[in-house]
């Protein structure tokens, strides 16, 4: 069983609901949307010239596009399901892509598609719910496939494949995610998860 939890990264409101839903269920293993880089810097605290380069500062800022306007902190969300999941004994593991490697695929776009990225997205204001989300990552999409196949779909898929991996080995599984990585996520999750059952009939 794998049931996903779509967060809005900073957003108080859901750092109360991931804690909630890991108590109320109780799973064996939760994955959160961190690879073990980043998951270490979360619990070490900011670090002074983490976005040194211009990469890591293009990788953090849509994140705090949405942070900044509203108040929470960065990582709350999973600071909130390590609590949860030390307090009923599930297994924390960190399932997303490594940030060495996202910063590989980064430098591959041309700067200028970059800075035009987030001068699109810097001055808009929008709502900090599903719609908006949605919204910012329409735009992204339409300004720069390229980054956004890097920063949502690659990603999508390998958060699914580790999740199913989980579920084999602990068999009841949480995964915190950003809400703009739901859609992607569950359905790949359905369609694997489909065809193994076609292939065990």
């Amino acid at each position: 069983m794998i049931i996903l939890k779509g967060v809005i990264h900073g957003s108080q409101r859901s750092s109360r609901e991931v804690f909630e839903l890991i108590q109320r269920i109780s799973p064996k293993a939760v994955g959160i949307e961190l690879c073990q880089e980043r998951l270490e810097a979360l619990l070490r605290g900011p670090k002074e010239g983490f976005y040194s380069s211009f990469t890591h500062y293009f990788l953090s800022k849509i994140q705090e596009l949405i942070i900044e306007r509203l108040g929470g902190v960065v990582g709350e969300e999973f600071i909130s399901a390590l609590r949860a999941s030390e307090e009923v004994g599930a297994r924390v593991f960190p399932i997303d892509l490594p940030l060495y490697y996202l910063l590989g695929r980064l430098k591959e776009v041309p700067l200028r598609e970059k800075v035009s990225l987030i001068l699109e997205l810097v001055p808009r204001r929008m709502e900090l719910d599903r719609d908006g989300i949605n919204q910012m990552l329409y735009r992204i999409r339409r300004r720069s496939p390229s980054i956004y196949s890097i920063i949502i779909e690659e990603r999508d898929e390998f958060m699914a494949r580790q999740l199913m991996r989980l579920e084999k080995e602990y068999d009841s599984v949480v995964g915190v995610v950003g809400i703009g990585h739901l859609p992607g996520i569950s359905k790949i999750l359905k369609e694997r998860l489909r065809n193994a059952e076609e292939k065990d009939n």
